[in-house]
């Protein structure tokens, strides 16, 4: 019995070889799992002074799922963290003063300061429960006040210039059959265009006599809207010209075109590993930036042509 007590107590009580071995161990291990980390994941040099850069990419890469909130958090902290390094600090020296003077001092929108300290208290967080700091230094700093009347800069599109961005498109040929219906679900919905642009045929379904539109929004919320008329329209039609009616469900439904051809290029599903992880994303359909420039291409066909003055001799 004394003797077990004696070598549980002894655990904690390693030498810093010891316990350097340990971390090397556990970084190497972590390097094996997960390679992409000694490629393209550069830790800050103020983390890998404290040895706590398994505990930052640990935190990113968990936290995370979202690989566009990893990296806009990402760049938070990093952007903090090499701000406190020119100043002389440490990790472990930060404290709430630093915080709030960073907060000052950054230039940019009031959103942009809240995404800044969410991201800093997240990542602190992480860091007190793992012994790397004392405290949270970004927890008692507020967030700054948003301007009084300050609602949003999207503006909702007025009734007539839908009518003009769907009367700009050729509904006869396949591109213009999906842009119709792509313009028509972002009017009729007010969705955003990452949400559009992820939909996929199994969301797309039909429920007590009447077509739903299931959207997958922002942090892991689903939207059931049902589909209006004129919108339920536009999407058979082009789901009927592009033979995706009896399409397999996790299939992507808005198609990019292969040039100037007007067929559909080839479209490849997510591929998956044998634990049902996917290992490559689906490719060969519309994403958000390709959506946002057919919208500015239908707005610029849908403008009036200036009448040319007629030239005199």
């Amino acid at each position: 019995m004394d003797d077990g007590r004696q070598n549980d107590g002894n655990r904690g009580l390693e030498g810093p070889d010891e316990q350097r071995r340990g971390k090397e161990l556990v970084r190497i291990q972590e390097t094996q799992v997960l390679p992409e980390l000694s490629r393209d994941f550069v830790v800050p040099a103020l983390v890998a002074r404290a040895n706590a850069s398994s505990c930052y990419a640990s935190f990113l890469i968990g936290e995370f799922p979202n690989p566009h909130t990893r990296r806009a958090y990402k760049r938070q902290i990093d952007k903090f963290l090499a701000w406190c390094d020119k100043q002389g600090l440490e990790l472990n020296a930060i404290t709430p003063l630093v915080v709030g003077v960073y907060r000052d001092r950054l230039n940019g929108s009031t959103s942009n300061k809240k995404q800044m300290l969410t991201a800093l208290r997240r990542f602190f967080d992480v860091l007190v429960q793992r012994h790397y700091c004392l405290l949270n230094p970004a927890s008692s700093t507020k967030n700054p006040r948003e301007a009084e009347g300050d609602e949003g800069k999207t503006r909702e599109f007025p009734r007539k210039e839908v009518e003009k961005l769907l009367g700009a498109l050729d509904p006869s040929t396949l591109v213009g059959k999906r842009d119709r219906a792509v313009l028509a679900s972002w009017a009729a919905t007010g969705a955003r265009i990452g949400a559009i642009a992820k939909l996929r045929r199994k969301n797309i379904q039909f429920h007590d006599g009447q077509w739903v539109l299931e959207l997958d929004e922002k942090n892991a919320r689903r939207r059931v809207i049902p589909v209006r008329h004129d919108l339920e329209r536009f999407l058979l039609d082009y789901l009927e010209t592009a033979g995706l009616m009896d399409a397999p469900g996790d299939e992507h439904v808005f198609r990019s075109i292969a040039g100037k051809t007007g067929e559909f290029r080839g479209y490849q599903p997510d591929v998956t590993d044998s634990d049902g992880l996917v290992v490559q994303e689906a490719s060969g359909y519309l994403k958000p930036d390709d959506m946002r420039r057919m919208l500015v291409s239908a707005r610029q066909s849908a403008r009036p042509r200036p009448l040319l003055s007629p030239c005199s001799d």
